[in-house]
């Protein structure tokens, strides 16, 4: 094949604008002169570009142009989308059980890597090509010049692309961390009301308890009574010591139950065990 022979591929896409600002054949033609559509209109099609080489270069200069368009736009959307969602994102209505704002969060991300792998693919394919010394003529650089400036600003939207996935993953990671944080708080709330119920439990069980079985006890009929005790203030004061002291024998007999039954089944292996403890200065 010769040099003034090129090979074109025509992709068609779909326009992101509302079907009046569609671009098709017979916008073009209605108009008083007709004019290219391959090239958005710019150029006569009464007056057409005979070398193969400036013409395709001419057409991808303008094609690109809508194609940038629609990139800027695409990455506006998203960037104004994410923003808002960050920026309104409430972290106290967000538990750890709840999947759904990471859920749109994620899908956002994902589209956006899809955007992200498209467009370089589409920046490498234009850095593969080569425009021959031999082959250039005075509209194909300048054709070059514009689509270089054109693929500059995409790159351009390329960044954007990044930092709008960026900006998903950082307020991903501040979601996971402020659940990390919620979580400790309510682990720390728990180990507290844990704390005061056993202390409430404590002061019922050794003072409460006592106190209120001291009272039942010298509450009950004369004949029921011991005979060292009456119903009198100093039985009363006498009496709740001494039952403050049982329960906390008892409490003490139950914490340690197994080493009681160890000292009653084997006396040796327990005192063994006593001295090990000691050694180690466990109490």
């Amino acid at each position: 094949m010769g040099d003034g022979i090129w090979t074109g591929y025509c992709f068609v896409d779909t326009y992101f604008q509302s079907g009046d600002e569609r671009q098709c054949v017979e916008d073009y033609c209605d108009r008083g002169m007709q004019v290219d559509p391959f090239t958005t209109g710019k150029h006569d099609a009464d007056m057409p570009i005979l070398n193969p080489d400036d013409y395709f270069l001419i057409s991808l200069q303008h094609q690109l142009v809508v194609f940038k368009d629609e990139w800027m736009n695409t990455a506006q959307r998203f960037k104004e989308r994410v923003e808002t969602y960050v920026d309104e994102f409430d972290f106290a209505l967000a538990s750890k059980e709840s999947q759904q704002p990471l859920a749109w969060l994620r899908h956002a991300r994902r589209k956006l890597t899809e955007l992200v792998v498209c467009l370089e693919t589409t920046i490498d394919c234009w850095d593969n090509f080569t425009y021959p010394d031999h082959m250039q003529t005075r509209y194909g650089r300048q054709s070059m010049v514009s689509i270089e400036q054109t693929f500059a600003e995409v790159r351009n939207c390329l960044k954007e692309l990044y930092h709008i996935r960026t900006l998903c993953d950082e307020h991903e990671r501040s979601l996971n961390l402020h659940n990390i944080d919620e979580q400790y708080r309510i682990s720390r709330m728990q180990a507290q009301v844990a704390e005061s119920t056993q202390v409430l439990s404590c002061f019922l069980l050794y003072v409460v308890s006592p106190i209120t079985l001291a009272a039942a006890i010298l509450s009950m009929q004369e004949e029921a009574i011991p005979d060292f005790l009456g119903p009198t203030k100093l039985s009363f004061f006498l009496l709740t010591p001494m039952l403050i002291l049982l329960v906390s024998l008892v409490a003490r007999l139950v914490q340690h139950w197994d080493k009681v039954q160890l000292y009653m089944s084997h006396p040796g292996n327990w005192v063994q065990g006593r001295k090990k403890d000691v050694n180690l200065g466990i109490v």
